[in-house]
This record gives C-alpha cells, sequence and structure tokens, in this order.
C-alpha cells in the first residue's frame, strides 16, 4: 500500500512522510503533540497487489488521534514566613490548558525540610531557623491520562518556594527572683544560627 498524511491542525503537529511506493511494511511513525488539544492524523491509504501491481485499489482513510503532552512552566512563588501554612497548584503552571495530574519531587537549601515527593497539590509549612531566605524546589512531572498503561508525561518543570525565616529565643536563660520596685533587666539572645529578632510581644502569665 502507499498512502499520504495530513494533520487537523495544519501544521503544530506535522504529518509523518507519505508513502510513495508500494510496500507492506507497518506505519510506524511516532508524533509529538504539545497543542493543548487533540490532533487527528488522517492517512489516506490506496492497497496494491503483487500480482497487479499497476492497479490500485480504492483509498480508505486510517485516523490516528494524537494526545496533547501537558506544557508547564517553572515559577518562583511570593516569599512565605517560616511556618506559615501553603498551599501550590501546579494546575496554573501549565501554559497549553491541558488538565493534569501531577507528581513531584523536593529539595531544600541548607536549613530547610519538608516532605520530598508526593502528588498532586504541594502543601504544608516549613521551618527555618536560618538568618536568611532559604528556598524549596519543588521539580514537578505533569500528567495528561493514560493510554495502554503508558502515561503521557509532559517535560517537568520547577516550582520555587521561598521561605524567610524566623527568630528563635534561647529559652534555657536561667530564671530570676528579683525585689519588689526592682526593673527585671531580662535579656534575651537569638539561638545560635537563626535570625536575630529586634522586637518582642511578651505576655505575663
Amino acid at each position: 500500500f502507499t498512502y499520504t498524511v495530513s494533520p487537523s491542525d495544519g501544521g503544530a503537529v506535522p504529518p509523518g512522510a507519505p508513502r510513495v511506493v508500494a510496500s507492506s511494511v507497518n506505519i510506524t511513525d511516532s508524533y509529538t503533540n504539545s497543542s493543548g488539544a487533540d490532533v487527528l492524523i488522517t492517512y489516506t491509504i490506496t492497497p496494491f497487489n503483487s500480482a497487479n501491481p499497476t492497479c490500485g485499489g480504492a483509498p480508505f482513510t486510517y485516523v490516528v488521534t494524537i494526545r496533547s503532552l501537558p506544557v508547564g512552566a517553572g515559577s518562583v512563588e511570593a516569599a512565605i514566613c517560616s511556618r506559615q501554612a501553603f498551599s501550590i497548584n501546579p494546575q496554573g503552571n501549565i501554559t497549553n490548558g491541558v488538565t493534569s495530574t501531577f507528581a513531584w519531587t523536593a529539595t531544600f537549601d541548607l536549613g530547610l525540610s519538608g516532605p520530598l515527593s508526593g502528588t498532586g497539590v504541594i502543601s504544608g509549612s516549613l521551618t527555618n531557623n536560618t538568618t536568611g531566605v532559604k528556598n524549596a524546589y519543588y521539580q514537578i512531572t505533569p500528567t495528561n491520562g493514560i493510554c495502554n498503561g503508558v502515561p503521557f508525561d509532559g517535560i517537568p518543570f520547577t516550582i520555587t518556594l521561598p521561605v524567610k525565616p524566623e527568630p528563635v529565643i534561647d529559652t534555657s536563660v536561667t530564671p530570676r527572683t528579683i525585689c519588689s520596685d526592682i526593673p527585671t533587666n531580662i535579656t534575651f539572645l537569638p539561638l545560635a544560627g537563626s535570625e536575630t529578632p529586634d522586637s518582642y510581644d511578651i505576655s505575663l502569665i
């Protein structure tokens, strides 16, 4: 058989090469679709018989649906405070509109720690007891559906979440006993390696 090939999208997914010399070899074209929508690849096939190679049969069509890969873009999120709850939906980073599911892995600057992997929305809180902003890096792999057990995985992208430090006080200060009407003169010191506080919110218990 011989065949011609035409896509439904006008060129975002280039068609495979036509077969101009009749052959019984299988069609093995491979396509990459990141357009954000299904693309139909139509093969118009003309059968031949080797006994009468100049007499082609009636052409027929065969249509292959190519599903779109999700395409994501990396981002740097707004900085959050240490121990502040956060929630990040990676769907907001998908640039071609494909509704996706997500698997992610995480790495952290020294001084941060948290879950190393997960699926779907990324949420929780991170503690930064250092003296500077630290980043959490989430590498996201988006997936669009399942075909014969093989996920249509898109190209991974990274979401960076900066976490601002919090001051941590050394609570091992020795309690004091003072006389009435004598100033307390209590001095608080930061824990070694943590941010230095410049103000306090003090409550009497």
